[in-house]
């Protein structure tokens, strides 16, 4: 094998020529920022079936907890209690479960659970398929697997399916874990007479927190609904008849408000290399008149200009409304002549968000901005999202249209590939650090993962494609890429440690340890071994894809010390569900390790296993 310190690859076949070792770590402060409820979210209680039309049958079941057996399919082990509805299917009892209440346009989002090799379906309106499969470790997905829109069925004069809208990617997890959907719904649209004027839209489906399906127009009801007929409301439906699955978390937002009115927008443009408000209030506006929207571009010029916009927002509803916003300049933003916001950097013209009380009724807003710099692009863009309507735009398309649009430098693995760069470790939205010492490898079977050759661990695997570029390599650059899937975050902290350092949550090993790494090792494949020394032992340290489905890490020891652990788990909740099987944080995910014992108390649960010459175990996802 050659050893190989900064072997990276991009788009353009750049290579990286400094060295990250000799910069200094970078530590960041995480801030937990509470979240305000926007829209009016509506929890079902699985403590009954109150929610659903009564079946007259038993499939369906309320449980405390489910488990998935991954060697016996469309089996599906429950615990008495209440929290998870479960579908529990046979040959006398195989119905479809169908909600009392009806919707148009909604937001839902719910955790499912899938039995090894089991099929199902949640319907919105009833009559349109979002597909529950497993489908894990399928490479190109289609209509038919986990988070595809299914086909529409015809028959003419046999039956025949079309249409239908595969998944971007492949964000399906492992039987018996729990997975997340996101689904924002459209209703098809009708006249006074009753005719469809516009088809059902999915504006979007995240699976695993990536979107899968954006702006997707439903022509039509897919196989199997209620009623071929469309509807301006409809129900929710969960297909029975076919596999085990369980499902909990399920919250619905009923978005049946028309959106907030803007008024007319008077503006004024002044002219000038202004540097505040004060330089240009008291003139005489160049140029002043009404839009129907809010548009940078009622000045004739680029730069060197001011411009003031008045109007009112009639907010349909009282309550906590999200403000977002791109502007060009320095801005201040007032309501009801409050102000709410202000930005005196011109460079800063990133996407900011505001969260306000609203009263119902007429609101005054004034925008006021100064535009001085000629490298910064031009933009105005305005959107607003209350209780009960989705986030919508307030300026013409121009306005934000008109600023440079931009040009991703996405990274793909065709075939395996190792980049080094810096990567942002995220939580909550936020970064909550940032690894100097990353190097992500990418494999043809979209399962990624990110490696810190700080302390030897495995940062974060995810799946999907593999690595947006752009702020590494767009202008100046940060260093930084970013995963393009969905993303587990594993502990970040030493793999090998001594039993009085079991439960530490520091990121960097014991100095007394004495952690040197050594870089990686390339095989035939182009696929790297790290390399690193602690304690006096040589360690090498081998993770692969298995099968497209799971990571199998395997880690040889040279002369390891007595005494020593390997700490390949930790979690707040780790549990044995299978022979040499565990899973953690509420099955997010499994650890697979014949010989493994769980050790500690409370939050910090360790999985471990005694240092040996040769160790293996997989992370399956």
């Amino acid at each position: 094998m050659a050893l190989n310190f900064y072997k990276n690859y991009t788009t353009f076949n750049v290579i990286l020529n400094y060295s990250i070792y000799s910069m200094k770590k970078l530590r960041w402060t995480l801030v937990l920022l509470l979240p305000f409820a926007i829209h009016a979210q509506s929890p079902v209680s699985f403590s009954d079936l109150s929610f659903w039309k009564n079946t007259g049958k038993s499939n369906w079941q309320i449980a405390s907890d489910a488990q998935a057996d991954l060697n016996k399919p469309e089996v599906l082990s429950i615990q008495s209690g209440t929290g998870i509805l479960v579908n529990l299917p046979n040959k006398e009892n195989r119905s479809n479960l169908v909600s009392i209440k009806e919707y148009g346009d909604f937001d839902a989002t719910f955790e499912f659970m899938m039995a090894t090799h089991s099929n199902s379906g949640f319907y919105l309106q009833g009559r349109y398929e979002l597909q529950l499969m497993d489908s894990w470790g399928v490479k190109n997905p289609n209509t038919g697997d986990c988070g595809g829109i299914y086909k529409r069925r015809k028959f003419n004069p046999k039956e025949y399916l079309y249409d239908g809208h595969a998944p971007r990617v492949n964000a399906c997890l492992a039987p018996g874990l729990w997975q997340k959907m996101e689904v924002s719904f459209q209703a098809p649209r009708f006249d006074a007479q009753g005719n469809k004027i516009a088809n059902a839209k999915v504006i979007s489906v995240k699976l695993n927190g990536i979107i899968i399906h954006e702006n997707v127009e439903l022509t039509g009801p897919t196989g199997g609904p209620i009623s071929e007929t469309e509807v301006a409301k409809g129900p929710f439906m969960i297909q029975g008849d076919h596999g085990a699955v369980a499902f909990r978390n399920l919250t619905v937002t009923d978005l049946g408000s028309a959106p907030a009115s803007m008024g007319p927008v008077n503006y004024q443009v002044y002219y000038g290399n202004f540097k505040s408000i004060q330089e240009f209030i008291s003139k005489k506006p160049d140029a002043s008149g009404v839009a129907d929207k809010l548009t940078w571009d009622v000045s004739s010029k680029p730069f060197h200009y001011a411009e003031i916009f008045k109007t009112s927002l009639n907010i349909p509803k009282a309550g906590k409304h999200q403000i977002e916003f791109e502007i060009a300049g320095k801005h201040w933003i007032t309501i009801n002549g409050k102000e709410i916001f202000k930005e005196v950097n011109e460079e800063n013209n990133r996407r900011k968000t505001e969260l306000i009380e609203l009263p119902e009724g007429k609101v005054d807003l004034q925008i006021t901005l100064i535009k001085t710099k000629k490298s910064v692009d031009n933009k105005l863009g305005f959107w607003l999202k209350g209780p009960e309507f989705r986030s919508t735009a307030y300026h013409s398309l121009g306005s934000y249209l008109g600023s440079s649009s931009d040009d991703p430098i996405l990274l793909d693995a065709k075939e395996p590939i190792v980049f080094r760069s810096f990567m942002d470790l995220m939580k909550n939205g936020k970064r909550s650090r940032r690894l100097a010492h990353a190097v992500n490898v990418g494999n043809p079977s979209n399962l990624h993962y990110t490696y810190d050759l700080e302390n030897g661990s495995i940062a974060q695997i995810w799946k999907g494609d593999f690595l947006n570029t752009t702020p590494m390599w767009d202008s100046r650059g940060d260093g930084s890429s970013r995963p393009r899937g969905a993303v587990l975050y594993l502990p970040n902290v030493p793999l090998i440690i001594q039993n009085q350092t079991l439960n530490s949550m520091d990121d960097q090993p014991d100095p007394s340890t004495n952690f040197k790494t050594k870089g990686y090792a390339m095989d035939e494949q182009d696929l790297p071994t790290f390399l690193y020394e602690v304690s006096g032992s040589t360690i090498e340290d081998k993770i692969r894809v298995i099968d497209h489905k799971y990571l199998e890490r395997n880690i040889n020891i040279k002369n390891p010390v007595a005494g020593q652990k390997i700490r390949i788990g930790m979690s707040s909740e780790i549990k044995e569900v299978g022979e040499n099987l565990y899973a953690l944080d509420g099955k997010s995910y499994y650890i697979k390790a014949a010989g493994a014992s769980i050790e500690g108390s409370g939050f910090n649960k360790v999985l471990t296993l005694p240092a040996s010459e040769k160790i293996q175990y997989s992370i399956l996802w």
